[in-house]
């Protein structure tokens, strides 16, 4: 019988004592399923991945799960509400202008960014004095 090693420890995983296998196909300790950053115990309906590195195996809370990019910000529920209260939206091509707005939204989406520009540097420059 093949024992599970804990993914966090390395030690093997007993039947009484195992949490899992996640979706990644690691085993933990109860003791050890836990947040990565601040140690808050977790349960298979709060434990968090990394979606943004897909080779992080480490677990997360909700509050501490690493965030993707910033991408252009979504428009807050209360401005679409005021906007169908002052009229923009409420004529009959209030579906177009929706769909228009979304399909903007993807098109900046998927633009290629550009690349930062580089930084070149010329690298530090020594003085090699020897002691005579």
């Amino acid at each position: 019988m093949v024992k599970e090693l804990c993914f966090r420890c390395r030690r093997p995983v007993y039947p009484t004592d195992k949490v899992g296998p996640l979706k990644d196909g690691t085993y933990f300790h109860h003791g050890c399923f836990k947040c990565y950053i601040c140690g808050t115990r977790l349960t298979l309906r709060t434990y968090c991945n990394n979606r943004n590195r897909m080779e992080d195996l480490e677990i997360y809370c909700n509050n501490h799960v690493p965030q993707a990019g910033p991408h252009d910000p979504i428009p807050h529920r209360s401005n679409l509400l005021a906007n169908f209260k002052s009229g923009i939206l409420t004529n009959g091509s209030s579906g177009s202008t929706i769909g228009d707005m979304k399909i903007q939204h993807v098109l900046k989406a998927t633009e290629i960014q550009k690349p930062y520009p580089k930084i070149i540097h010329a690298g530090a420059k020594y003085l090699v004095v020897s002691k005579v």
